[in-house]
């Protein structure tokens, strides 16, 4: 659908227009303040339903658009008590909920490639996502969570190494596990018993060879007084046998442990300490070791799912058929032969602007260029061809103030007709 007729009243600064466009594209000149921007407003507010400040003419009370779809018509008229909006089919029968129908055959960018043109960076691939049926939302959400996981990884991956560079690296051959200290001082324990039961051991014997010497002398005493005490000699002699059989019966002598072997093992217990130390340095730097690995793992393996979701995102941009040769994406913005959409010329942008405007409004195939005097003779004869291409009719802002190329305004009203649009 495109407009067959336009007729606006009193809108801003206009005071009665009428336009029937002839061709792919309607070129409004006139000086700055002259009525173009006017006209243009008065089919934004007539299709969209947006407001917009003041729009009644100064010094009137009431202002009109009719626009002419051939299908439709729409007719909105403002008041000082309000607005009103109709829309009509063909046979003259209105629609109940005129805005909502109206709606329904808008494009996303509203009639204005500039809107487009204006828009952040990701807004702008978004929307230019929007046009090739492509949604990266998930992925993109996904890649975010990846990216912010790597992100921690990596500090852990950092955190790591300097740790691992703050710690000597342990000599080769050290044990694993720290040696038992407790086990060694038992076997120190040990040894003093042993030490302690030679001493015993000794002493009793010394004890049993002194009872024998004792009765020895006793024998010797006995023995010149024989008479008085042959019992008692024989008693004696009774407890120098029953000590001979201890002394016979008296179990293998244990190992002599001297201070010598006590102080070795003492010796031992504190190089095994050394050692330990040793051992737990070498157990600290292993295990960081093991956490630093693990953390490099997991951020090639995130790397890895980002990739993969890049790679899945390029294949399906990549088979996409854009509204401009040379049109494309990265992660961050939309390109022109690779180049951010940004940084190319304004003549460019309007071009690759209108192509989008075009893609977003199959319906209602209107296209309100508001700043044409941005683009050159050349750039002007491209989106005129682009709307012939793709039977689109476009609306053309342009400052001109010698009235010799399409309607020209002066003072809110028509002028002059030129060139194609002329009757």
């Amino acid at each position: 659908m495109k407009i067959v007729e336009l007729r606006a009243e009193n809108i801003k600064n206009l005071k009665v227009v009428e336009i029937k466009p002839d061709g792919a594209a309607v070129i409004l000149t006139g000086k700055n303040g002259a009525g173009k921007s006017a006209v243009l407003d008065s089919i934004f507010m007539a299709l969209t339903g947006k407001k917009v400040e003041k729009p009644i003419r100064e010094g009137e009370n009431r202002a009109e658009v009719i626009v002419d779809l051939g299908k439709y018509q729409i007719k909105k008229v403002w008041t000082d008590k309000g607005e009103r909006l109709e829309v009509m089919n063909e046979d003259g029968a209105k629609y109940g909920s005129p805005q909502a129908f109206l709606n329904q055959i808008l494009g996303e960018l509203s009639f204005d490639p500039l809107a487009f043109k204006d828009m952040k960076d990701k807004d702008q691939r978004e929307l230019l996502l929007k046009v090739l049926g492509l949604d990266f939302s998930e992925s993109d959400a996904k890649r975010q969570e990846l990216y912010d996981e790597r992100t921690l990884k990596n500090r852990e991956v950092k955190s790591f190494e300097a740790r691992v560079a703050s710690i000597e690296k342990p000599e080769e051959g050290l044990p694993d596990k720290e040696i038992s200290i407790n086990d060694e001082l038992k076997k120190v324990e040990n040894l003093q018993n042993k030490q302690n039961e030679h001493i015993r051991f000794k002493s009793e014997q010394a004890r049993i060879h002194d009872e024998i010497i004792n009765a020895k002398q006793k024998i010797t005493k006995c023995e010149n007084e024989i008479k008085e005490i042959q019992q008692q000699i024989e008693n004696f002699r009774n407890d120098i046998e029953f000590n001979k059989k201890q002394l016979t019966e008296s179990t293998k002598e244990p190992v002599n442990i001297t201070d010598e072997q006590i102080s070795e093992a003492r010796l031992k217990i504190e190089g095994i300490e050394r050692v330990n130390a040793n051992i737990r340095e070498g157990i600290k730097y292993r295990d960081i070791k093991k956490q630093l690995n693990e953390a490099i793992l997991a951020v090639k393996k995130i790397t890895e799912g980002i990739d993969r979701i890049d790679s899945e995102k390029a294949s399906k941009v990549k088979s996409c058929k854009f509204p401009v040769a040379g049109l494309g994406v990265d992660d961050e913005t939309v390109l022109l032969d690779r180049i951010p959409f940004s940084q190319i010329s304004t003549g460019q942008q309007v071009k690759v602007s209108t192509a989008i405007a075009m893609a977003l409004n199959p319906k209602l195939k209107i296209i309100l260029v508001r700043e044409g005097s941005l683009l050159d003779e050349v750039g002007l004869k491209e989106i005129v061809e682009m709307a012939k291409k793709e039977d689109y009719q476009m609306w053309i802002e342009k400052v001109d103030d010698k009235g010799k190329i399409g309607i020209h305004i002066e003072d809110g009203s028509i002028s002059a007709v030129s060139g194609k649009n002329k009757k």
